[in-house]
């Protein structure tokens, strides 16, 4: 594809497709890194004598507030600068702190580095899906951030179900080395391979400029736009529930059903499995129902959110076989998970190339307090 601005470098189809890929990549490994502490909460409850209270403060406010804190200067700067840099520099800071947890030797060291990997990982999925909607056109975007909004899940499942065995049988402190060290090679690979689009570079016509426009100003145009209120909150609420399952799940099955950290991490591995799926079907899909009506892009995160609820019942009453927790498990992840690659695109064309990476940041500013936060 050509691009439309003049003098503007042109990338073949395979390259955007890469790109695409290798961004997926680098989520699916911030994602890992995030979701590990959820899984390995139960031994490190044991080894610290921690009450329920810390382990919500662990796994929830103490990365939530400094992710979605530090996310929003970072964000208004990769508007106006090298986002590839960025996300390259987060990468290797999230994954250097994620080693250093396995060094915790308190409760209190293990909080500071979770405040360090979240300040990594602020710098991470913001630019990088404005990139993305830099290199896809609007006909095809759903799809390609829905692709991108799939590493949530493959990296949950990755920190689910690695981070449960090493843990079972090697202990926790060698499941955050093991997965926190790809990322250091990883943020190579990507300074190496991936170009930095121009802003604007898949549009159908020259962005708007808003360079040099305060903070202030900038929530001002996000708030005069109606519909992104309603979209920030309503991604926090089902964050959530998403990010309170995935916190005390564990904690469940281990209370109720008596199964080690290796069978539960491979029981929650299926919700990733579910949620790829789900992701990748619902994109492909939402492009070709808005071709006739754009609202097809809110509609249809909500139809499945909505379907979700009877497998959160099912889930939590009851005693269910193994075979029922998986299906169980499996279908409430299908269809809870379909909504933020919508969100991140509905957010995108809403505002002008130039400020993606700082709307991005609102929403998961809103996303991340309300949802992995509270």
């Amino acid at each position: 594809m050509k691009s439309n601005l003049p003098g503007e470098k042109s990338y073949s189809n395979a390259y955007r497709q890469f790109v695409l890929i290798i961004l997926t990549g680098m989520y699916t490994l911030n994602y890992a890194d995030r979701s590990l502490i959820f899984i390995l909460n139960i031994p490190i409850r044991k080894e610290f004598h921690l009450s329920y209270t810390q382990v919500g403060l662990l796994s929830g406010l103490s990365f939530a507030i400094f992710y979605a804190v530090i996310a929003i200067p970072i964000a208004k700067f990769a508007d106006h600068s090298n986002r590839r840099n960025i996300v390259v520099l987060s990468m290797m800071l999230w994954s250097l702190f994620t080693m250093f947890s396995g060094l915790a030797s308190s409760f209190l060291f293990l909080i500071v580095m979770r405040i360090c990997v979240a300040i990594g990982e602020a710098g991470g999925s913001t630019p990088a899906s404005a990139i993305i909607s830099d290199y896809f056109p609007i006909k095809s975007r759903a799809a390609s951030l829905s692709i991108f909004s799939s590493g949530i899940y493959i990296g949950g499942t990755i920190g689910s179900f690695v981070g449960g065995w090493l843990s079972q049988y090697f202990g926790w402190r060698a499941a955050f080395l093991a997965v926190g060290s790809p990322g250091i090679i990883y943020a190579l690979i990507l300074l190496v391979t991936v170009k930095e689009p121009a802003r604007g570079y898949s549009e159908e016509m020259k962005p708007e400029t808003i360079q040099n426009i305060s903070f202030i100003e900038r929530w001002k145009y996000l708030a005069r736009r109606k519909t992104f209120p309603f979209l920030s909150f309503a991604g926090g609420l089902t964050a959530f529930v998403s990010f309170s399952m995935v916190t005390f799940l564990p904690q469940f099955f281990s209370s109720i059903y008596k199964i080690k950290e290796g069978e539960i991490g491979s029981l929650i591995s299926l919700k990733g499995v579910a949620a790829v799926l789900v992701a990748l079907g619902c994109g492909f899909i939402t492009d070709r129902l808005a071709i006739r009506d754009k609202r097809w892009y809110l509609w249809v995160p909500a139809i499945t959110t909505i379907t979700s609820f009877p497998f959160f019942l099912l889930l939590l009453i009851g005693h269910h076989n193994i075979l029922e927790l998986s299906l169980t498990c499996f279908f409430r992840s299908f269809f809870l998970n379909a909504y933020i690659g919508h969100a991140f695109l509905v957010t995108h064309l809403l505002v002008p190339p130039q400020m993606r990476s700082f709307s991005t940041a609102i929403l998961l500013f809103f996303i991340n307090m309300i949802g992995q936060g509270m």
